[in-house]
């Protein structure tokens, strides 16, 4: 059973110039899907490219909440037109962030709960991004994602509040920093967390996993995430991998049973 990278943003300028490379060392490092997140038109259209050479992945596509000050409502009309079309899997990433910029907090949760409604339309899985907003972030999915399909990428909060997304029924997405000597409450998470709801990403080209902290991130070194999170909870990578593996699956899975 090989790896599956849930959040890796592959048709970034710094990683889409070494695709090629990046893609041929798949195999020997038995990577198997990457979900592309694309946070522009530019990466969805290299994002289109890509699944039409290649199989092992699947699009990812919404507006981030850094670009909720500059978002037009024709930027959501292209958006769900393109949900429409059935090519994305996943509506990301999406979300909070109240760390770079706090003066806007309504119109990111405005951003926010629009496109989860896109998501409950289209019977899509979302990918969320939450920093410095956790509540905030919990109460709106909580009150406007009917489905309650999706996957909150990266974590970085409490065992709490991790414990509060999955009773929802939300996947939790563990990244690079739980191999960090430093990551104590990340740890936490990875021990706690029940198996049924775990999925781990890169995020590449950042936060890069131990031993190749501080160099570039992509999908390969996702094996090294995989690993430590096997080790704290005390399993074959085997048995994690193939957990992981049917999470995604029925993550992707529409009501009526078919692969989105």
């Amino acid at each position: 059973m090989g790896y599956i990278d849930s959040h890796a943003h592959l048709c970034c300028e710094q990683l889409y110039r070494d695709i090629d490379n990046i893609i041929a060392s798949f195999s020997q490092n038995q990577i198997a899907r990457v979900l592309l997140i694309c946070c522009d038109s530019k990466e969805y259209e290299r994002a289109r490219q890509l699944i039409n050479k290649y199989d092992c992945f699947d699009v990812a596509f919404g507006i981030h909440p850094e670009s909720a000050n500059e978002y037009e409502e024709d930027d959501l009309l292209k958006l769900e037109a393109e949900l429409s079309a059935g090519l994305i899997k996943v509506v990301g990433e999406i979300g909070l962030d109240y760390y770079w910029v706090k003066d806007n907090k309504t119109r990111q949760q405005e951003l926010f709960i629009r496109q989860l409604a896109l998501a409950d339309k289209y019977d899509l899985a979302i990918a969320v991004h939450s920093r410095d907003a956790s509540e905030d972030t919990y109460n709106i999915l909580k009150s406007h994602h009917r489905s309650k399909k999706g996957i909150l990428h990266c974590y970085s909060g409490s065992v709490e509040m991790m414990e509060r997304y999955v009773k929802l029924g939300y996947h939790i997405s563990l990244a690079g920093p739980v191999t960090f000597a430093n990551a104590r409450t990340t740890v936490e998470v990875a021990k706690a967390l029940p198996l049924n709801r775990l999925l781990y990403e890169t995020d590449c080209p950042y936060l890069t996993p131990v031993p190749f902290r501080g160099k570039r991130n992509d999908p390969n070194l996702v094996i090294y995430t995989a690993a430590k999170i096997a080790e704290l909870k005390n399993i074959a990578i085997e048995e994690l991998n193939a957990q992981v593996s049917d999470n995604y699956r029925r993550l992707l899975e529409k009501k009526d049973g078919q692969i989105s």
